[in-house]
């Protein structure tokens, strides 16, 4: 998130949907391709695929460990 806020902290709203709507990103096959205006994109499609076996697995510990300690 630090590098998204570093990366955009200078820019307006046009610019950031310029940089993050561009085809073939997650939000166009969200809202153009699938026509699921409004909808929340899927953790999985925001992560880069070599990495997703990774960030998948720690966002699952994360997920057993937060349930852990709610008990």
């Amino acid at each position: 998130m630090q590098s998204l806020a570093d990366q955009f902290k200078n820019s307006d709203a046009e610019q950031m949907v310029e940089e993050t709507h561009l085809e073939n990103l997650p939000w166009h096959q969200i809202y153009e391709v699938q026509g699921r205006k409004q909808h929340k994109i899927p953790y999985r499609m925001a992560v880069r695929k070599q990495e997703e076996d990774a960030v998948m697995g720690l966002a699952a510990d994360r997920a057993d460990m937060v349930a852990t300690l709610r008990k």
